[in-house]
């Protein structure tokens, strides 16, 4: 039970983090626009 416990807490906090790292990659792909032009 644990061991699932804390596995299913390792895969929402992976989720949350690729969400986050996907965000970041978005903003600095609009910045990068933003400034070529």
């Amino acid at each position: 039970m644990a061991k699932g416990d804390s596995a299913l807490k390792r895969l929402r906090t992976s989720k949350k983090r690729a969400q986050r790292n996907l965000a970041l990659r978005t903003a600095v792909k609009t910045a990068v626009k933003k400034v070529r032009q």
